[in-house]
Formats: C-alpha cells, structure tokens, sequence
C-alpha cells in the first residue's frame, strides 16, 4: 500500500524533533511536532477512504485528529507568556482522543458482554496499581494528582481493552496493531507524567516518549488497514 510509504517521514520527523528539542530550538520544534502529527493524520485518511464510513473509523479519525491538536498545543506553550492555558487545554484533547480510541473499542466489545466486563475490571485494577505507583513517585500537588490520575486511568483502559479487543476478535491484524500502539500509548504517557513532575527533566526519557508516542499513533492509523 503506497499509504504506509508515510510511515517514512512518520519516522524522521520525530527525529528531527528531538535535535531541535535539546537544542531548546522551540519555534522549530513545534513545525516538525505539528508536522509529526499531520503524518499520521493524514496516514488515517488516506487507509480509511478504502474502508466502510461506520462508528469505528470515524472515532479512531476523531482520535487522531484530537491528538495533532495536543501535540501542536503543548508545544506551542513553549512560546506563550501564559504557557499553563496550553497545557491543560492541549492535555484535554489528548484525553478527548483517548476517548474516542476507548469508544471505537468498547462498541465491538459490546457485542460480547463477556469481553467487556472482563476488560473493564482487568483495567481497573490495572489502573489503580500504575496510578498508585506514579503517584508515589511523582512531586505534584493534590490537584495535578487528581488531574493525572484520571488521565492515566483513561489511557490504560484504553491499553487494557485493545488487548481484550484482539483477543475477542482473534488477533487479525488491525486488532493487533491498535493493541500494539495502545500499550505504547499507555507507555508514553507514563514515562512523560513521571518524567514531567521529577525535579530534573532526562532528555533520554523524553526521547523515549516521543520514539513511544508516535509509534503508538502510526500504528492506530494503521488499524484502519
């Protein structure tokens, strides 16, 4: 498919990224995080004008779509006075996104209640032991703790009903790769929320986080495969 030839600046961008991220370059590195995000957009349209318009394409597309707006909020933040509006805004739509990735999931899996509930309970226990032990790491007040812990709970759910998705659906390929990006996913967002709020910022990490991040996005879009 000559769609997945973006899979190549999907990959290179993100590289890009992180030269201009650790040269503190922020007006360069919001083009490449923006431009970054519109490549695994775009790779959604493009794989899903082959597919049926039906609930899930379209809310893994409104996903994807939300998750640019993040990423172009966050990093655009870097250069506003009041850089805390972009912050809790673009989070908002990350949270939108995951979502609508956990709608698009959760509407198969409710053709099986077995699956559903099985998945519901298993993320969260899930989410209860990752937010415990973040919230034992991290240095946030009770506010940012509230904030987190409903993030990261909607991001392991999230994680937890694409494996339960794959499963039920004996792990075609699209399956597997939605669980695939959704455990990165959860990954990224957990390595960004403890990285975030320890005192000393490791670069290593955020590269780690963004390698995980954009990962986990390509492979969503190519879900629609």
């Amino acid at each position: 498919m000559k769609e997945l030839f973006l899979l190549i600046p999907g990959i290179l961008f993100p590289v890009i990224l992180q030269v201009f991220e650790k040269k503190q370059d922020h007006k360069k590195a919001l083009l490449f995080k923006t431009l970054s995000s519109a490549v695994f957009v775009l790779l959604g349209f493009l794989l899903a004008q082959k597919k049926a318009a039906d609930s899930f394409t379209v809310l893994i597309l409104l996903g994807l779509c939300f998750g640019l707006i993040g990423d172009f909020l966050l990093s655009l933040r870097h250069l506003l006075s009041d850089n805390m509006a972009a912050f809790f805004i673009g989070g908002g739509f990350f949270f939108l996104g995951h979502l609508c990735y956990l709608a698009a999931l959760i509407l198969p899996l409710s053709q099986d209640g077995r699956f559903l509930l099985s998945g519901l309970i298993a993320s969260a226990i899930a989410s209860a032991v990752l937010i415990t032990l973040l919230l034992r790491k991290i240095r946030a007040d009770r506010r940012f703790s509230i904030l987190c812990g409903c993030y990261m709970a909607g991001v392991v759910t999230m994680a937890v009903m694409g494996i339960f998705r794959a499963i039920s659906a004996g792990f075609t390929l699209p399956t597997l790769l939605f669980m695939t990006g959704g455990i990165f996913f959860a990954a990224s967002d957990t390595i960004l929320v403890e990285n975030m709020w320890n005192p000393a910022w490791s670069f290593k990490k955020g590269c780690i986080l963004i390698a995980l991040y954009y990962a986990a996005q390509l492979l969503i879009a190519c879900s629609l495969i």
